[in-house]
């Protein structure tokens, strides 16, 4: 079968060509209707497609210098019987000098205005993306709703005003890791502890109908339940003999303002270093312990307050048996020669 006739060869003949090719094509098998396309390309050097949104779930915008198919947002209109509004929040990706140059998502205020600058009120707005609020402040519309889809918010402070939470059982500590203001609306569900939370108007309650949590600061419920953690971890966690570089690495479960790194040998005195927001792990260069221990200490600013984790290495002896290497330390080694005397 001949698939390389090109129904738009001669502009007269467009629109009757296609309607009698519209049979012919419904005809063709895939491979067929590919081999056809390729054809039309090759002829015309481009082929538009022209889409026909519903402009009430679906609608069409420029991106790029295409039309691209997009979901609707909807302003609240109650004129229009419109219900409650709907916004997909969009990606925002910006350099962030203060993130060694890489590309946060940042949220801002604009977000959740109109094209006027005024808020949209009575509003469900979708959060499917990890959003940065940049150390800023972000009021909600007043009788809105945040409904949490595979997004997050973190780095920033969220204002709510009569706001409701539907973050759909994902765990609270994970996607909402920023200081909450404001009032919650009755109904909102958040997962914490393990259990499927409800705001009834005046507290929390969990499934049981157990009221535990104070509804006022849900930042200071989630500080409570898992306080504030650093987890310090050396490359190797014994001391080899004369100078040698030191790794360490790190992580923390929450945002922290600023951070910089402690290394002490011995009874001296100590080196204190600055580290970027970004800095996850660091290497002390040439350290020469003699024979005594070092100790690495982190410390990071959250909220205000200063945490400190410290871990404290020592010289080992590694054995290897096959392919099994120990490392022990002087009481172990003790032990172990006592056990072997006797």
């Amino acid at each position: 079968m001949d698939t390389s006739c090109n129904y738009l060869r001669e502009p007269g003949y467009q629109e009757s060509s296609f309607i009698r090719a519209r049979g012919y094509l419904h005809d063709l098998s895939k491979p067929e209707k590919e081999v056809l396309l390729t054809n039309l390309v090759r002829e015309t050097g481009n082929i538009s497609v022209e889409n026909f949104p519903d402009e009430e779930d679906l609608t069409q915008v420029m991106q790029e210098g295409q039309n691209v198919l997009k979901f609707k947002d909807k302003i609240f209109n109650p004129e229009e019987c419109s219900g409650m509004g709907k916004v997909f929040l969009r990606k925002n990706l910006i350099s962030d000098v203060n993130n060694c140059g890489r590309k946060i998502n940042v949220l801002t205020q604009d977000m959740f205005e109109d094209e006027h600058g005024l808020p949209l009120i009575n509003t469900m707005f979708i959060i499917q993306y990890d959003y940065n609020l940049d150390k800023g402040f972000i009021t909600i519309p007043e009788n809105s709703v945040l409904v949490f889809a595979g997004g997050s918010l973190s780095n920033g402070t969220v204002v709510l005003n009569n706001t409701l939470i539907l973050p759909a059982a994902l765990d609270i500590e994970h996607f909402m890791s920023v200081n909450i203001r404001g009032t919650y609306r009755e109904g909102s569900l958040v997962y914490l502890r393990k259990h499927l939370r409800l705001f009834n108007g005046k507290t929390w309650v969990n499934l049981e109908g157990i009221s535990d949590l104070d509804p006022r600061h849900l930042d200071n419920i989630l500080d409570i339940v898992t306080p504030f953690k650093i987890e310090l971890t050396p490359a190797k966690p014994y001391l080899e003999n004369g100078p040698q570089d030191i790794k360490v690495s790190w992580k923390y479960n929450r945002i922290v303002d600023e951070q910089k790194i402690r290394i002490k040998i011995g009874n001296g005195e100590g080196e204190e270093h600055s580290l970027r927001d970004c800095d996850r792990k660091y290497t002390f260069e040439g350290v020469n312990p003699g024979n005594d221990t070092v100790s690495i200490m982190l410390i990071a600013t959250y909220k205000g307050k200063i945490y400190t984790e410290e871990l404290v290495l020592e010289h080992g002896i590694k054995i290897t048996i096959g392919d099994t290497t120990l490392l022990l330390d002087e009481n172990k080694l003790s032990n172990l020669i006592e056990l072997l005397n006797n």
